[in-house]
């Protein structure tokens, strides 16, 4: 999934350059989530913890010819998934790092991603960093097709 990203980017950039990136390719029909990593922090699955790929982790651009690994997960309905930079874990309060362990416990506590950003920055996260964040939610029920949605069927 990132390897030709990965080799194509190591051609182009120069000295400590590199760029993380993750990509996570959902299937609603199978509610199968599947992801490669090279650089970027765990993805946190609200109450479960983290979905941690194994395999080399390099962001792309650091080395050529990486079998990066991808992971594949069941998300079960109602399930949440965060999807974040390194900004928030490394965002600090009181002088402290918040952590992947803290964050964990912080993006179980809320509701939404706005909840989220709002209580770290009511304890006083710093923003020396970009707090970047996604969050895909797995609907509680399969929701039928919108009103005038097209849709194809075999005989």
């Amino acid at each position: 999934m990132i390897r030709p990203s990965s080799d194509t980017v190591s051609g182009t950039m120069h000295g400590r350059d590199f760029v993380a990136i993750l990509i996570a390719i959902y299937d609603a029909a199978t509610r199968e989530l599947a992801v490669a990593n090279a650089g970027m922090p765990d993805p946190q699955i609200v109450g479960r913890g983290a979905i941690s790929v194994r395999g080399p982790r390099y962001p792309a651009g650091i080395k050529r010819d990486l079998a990066y690994e991808r992971f594949t997960v069941r998300l079960a309905p109602g399930d949440r998934v965060v999807f974040f930079s390194d900004g928030l874990p490394e965002a600090t309060i009181n002088g402290e790092p918040v952590g992947y362990e803290r964050l964990q416990k912080e993006v179980d506590k809320a509701a939404d991603l706005d909840s989220l950003i709002a209580s770290l920055d009511a304890q006083g996260g710093s923003h020396d960093d970009d707090w970047t964040a996604v969050m895909l939610t797995i609907p509680a029920r399969l929701q039928p097709p919108a009103a005038g949605a097209a849709s194809t069927s075999r005989t």
